[in-house]
């Protein structure tokens, strides 16, 4: 029998062309020369019935010889044996205390050492690592009549998540696949789904940890003898979890689990709300005054104004309320940006760590990623500080782009993304240089962008990290100086501002009328699709033709069809009509046959009178965002729903009204 060890070894050598160096398969296999050697000692013996051997060659390696078809019979079957070897000592570590942790009882060094493809003292040597930590939890190593960790059991569950997290993105990490197909299918039921849907991911991933562990450890007469109270509106979501898993075919969870799994949501970060603050009950006096002095660790000179940040003092009441419940009792959750925090935010990291002082009850170390936590809150306070110690004020930006409105959209969306909250971000029409005026600064992919008006950065459609950094500056630039607008300008303005509510006004009305779904046949070319269109929106015969004609050229600069939205987005700005025109179209009996269509399942057309307005071509751009933005929305354009279609470009046009309204009527 191949060892999981030779067998690994022997798919190296399977792998590579050219002999390998003993020492080289050593640092790949994460064991010492020595082990090598006492691995392809055994060969021969257990590769005797392929009729292949392992030959040394001085100065170059190891490596197989063989018949090919010899060859390929063994590389098969060691691809059908799929050994998961550890790939690092560090790995193989968690995956020694994984296996130890989900025993029951003791087990040989030896049995250990042939699971992780390591000798007994190698065992032994990794088995020291572990004690190291093992006492957090309150867990004992244990050596007699074989290896056992044994503690309470509610204390071996967090151990085991504990490790699950730091395999976290290694294959089959746990030896029990039939707890995660359970914890598959019970998310499937809704209300489980938006129950986990309310934390963090890496509180969503902690949680989904423990459910499987627990499915497991339950499945096999391993139960908790006793939980911590938890509230009634956790109790009541870990009601509604447990029934999941038991309706899924799951064991079934008593009072005493229930209440353990409402001890874990107790302890588990829920995301935020919308306005930023996160959810829960208003805070106790007890917590607002621990709050206060985690601030005051934090930042001695600025505690004042942080503990007047109520999005400061809210965030962190409730983030305080699960982590002392984790630190409590022992849980652990990741933080996927430590790292980066650390490197970048060394500062606002040391500071938080200090914060967590306050909470720190016993002489045990609080895990990192917490102060990483505490880093975004303090982090964000800190901005905010910032801005209010400065001078600043919300400038006004125009997009120019001569790609098209698709596009344009792309670059506002990435743009709002960015500086929402430090400009108010807009479309330009490229032929209307007097409304450029109104911005304080311009975003143009047009180079020969006339020098008066508004500053200028010239930037490629899809914007570069630099371009990005050009952009912040810019922008931090104009915030410090005094508004473009002239005041004796300001009648003129107001009257063209009423204007242009008017036009927008009545062009929303007739793109509500005119708005169609049609279906056609799926048989059409793109050309004849283009023709069809000019056709049916065209003012006229001729038109018709410039609509054509106004496609062909927008097609040859860059193909209207997104694959990754399985759509054909078809616009253009076009003499050929006289008033705004939007609709979509569906193929029928089947997806279109132009090999240029095959991936679009539905076309959405756009087209603009030559003499519209920045905020009619504003609302098209909106629904082209949505298309990008909201899933749903796209689902409804592919399954050709004209009534809900309707109802929400009716929302987009009355909110794009409103904020039109907003800005030239301040």
């Amino acid at each position: 029998m191949i060892s999981p060890r030779l067998d690994r070894i022997l798919s190296l050598l399977l792998a590579s062309d050219a002999p390998i160096p003993m020492g080289e398969l050593a640092e790949l296999l994460c064991v010492s020369r020595r082990t090598v050697a006492r691995e392809l000692a055994a060969a021969p013996a257990a590769l005797a019935p392929y009729k292949v051997q392992v030959s040394s060659q001085n100065g170059e390696g190891i490596r197989l010889d063989g018949a090919p078809g010899e060859l390929e019979k063994l590389r098969r079957h060691t691809a059908k044996r799929n050994w998961l070897l550890p790939s690092s000592k560090q790995e193989r570590h968690w995956r020694l205390a994984l296996e130890a942790l989900s025993r029951p009882g003791p087990r040989k060094a030896l049995s250990y050492a042939r699971l992780l493809g390591v000798s007994e003292a190698t065992i032994s040597s990794d088995l020291e690592a572990i004690v190291k930590w093992l006492p957090r939890f309150g867990l004992v190593l244990n050596r007699k009549q074989g290896i056992s960790i044994t503690g309470d059991e509610a204390d071996i569950r967090s151990a085991i998540c504990y490790v699950l997290g730091r395999l976290r993105n290694k294959p089959q990490p746990y030896s029990a696949p039939l707890a995660w197909d359970l914890l598959g299918k019970a998310v499937d039921h809704g209300p489980a789904r938006a129950e986990l849907a309310r934390f963090t991911p890496e509180s969503e991933f902690a949680l989904r940890c423990y459910l499987a562990v627990a499915v497991a450890r339950i499945s096999g007469g391993l139960e908790l003898t006793g939980a911590k109270a938890a509230d009634d509106e956790h109790l009541m979501d870990a009601n509604l979890l447990a029934d999941a898993l038991e309706a899924a075919g799951g064991p079934v969870w008593s009072a005493v689990e229930r209440q353990g799994l409402a001890v874990r949501l107790m302890a588990g970060r829920v995301a935020f709300g919308v306005d930023g603050i996160a959810p829960g009950p208003p805070a106790s006096s007890e917590v607002q005054t621990l709050v206060y002095r985690m601030i005051e660790a934090y930042d001695p000179p600025n505690a004042s104004a942080l503990k007047l940040d109520e999005q400061l003092t809210a965030g962190l009441c409730a983030h305080v309320r699960a982590l002392t419940i984790r630190l409590e009792n022992n849980f652990e959750i990741e933080d996927p940006l430590l790292e980066h925090i650390a490197r970048d935010f060394p500062e606002v990291l040391q500071g938080s760590r200090q914060a967590l002082k306050v909470l720190q009850r016993r002489d045990l170390e609080i895990p990192d990623a917490e102060a990483g936590f505490l880093a975004a809150h303090f982090g964000a306070a800190m901005l905010r500080l910032a801005e209010r110690n400065e001078p600043y004020r919300k400038i006004s930006l125009g997009v120019v782009c001569a790609h098209g409105i698709g596009t344009a959209y792309l670059m506002v969306s990435e743009l709002q993304r960015r500086f929402g909250r430090l400009a108010r971000i807009e479309v330009c029409p490229i032929d209307d240089q007097d409304d450029w005026e109104r911005f304080d600064l311009m975003i143009s992919t047009l180079p020969e962008l006339g020098a008066a008006g508004p500053p200028v950065v010239f930037v490629h459609p899809i914007l570069s990290e630099d371009e990005l950094r050009q952009i912040a500056e810019a922008i931090d630039g104009a915030s410090r100086q005094g508004g473009r607008r002239d005041p004796a300008r300001r009648s003129e303005g107001m009257v063209k501002a009423t204007r242009a509510i008017a036009a927008l006004a009545g062009a929303i009305s007739e793109v509500i009328e005119s708005f169609a779904v049609i279906c056609v046949p799926s048989a059409m070319s793109q050309g004849e699709l283009f023709k069809m269109i000019g056709y049916r929106f065209g003012d006229g015969p001729t038109g018709g033709a410039v609509v054509h004609s106004a496609l062909q050229q927008r097609e040859a600069m860059a193909t209207q069809v997104i694959p990754e939205l399985s759509l054909a987005l078809l616009h253009a700005r076009t003499a050929g009509v006289g008033r705004p025109h939007l609709a979509v179209l569906t193929p029928e009996p089947g997806p279109f046959a132009d090999p240029a269509l095959t991936a679009v399942k539905a076309c959405v057309i756009m087209l603009v009178p030559q003499a519209a307005g920045t905020e009619l071509v504003e609302l098209f751009g909106r629904v082209s965002s949505e298309l990008i933005d909201n899933p749903e929305f796209l689902a409804q354009v592919h399954a050709g729903q004209r009534r809900e279609l309707l109802d929400n470009l009716e929302k987009m046009a009355e909110d794009q009204l409103l904020k039109t309204i907003q800005r030239l009527l301040p």
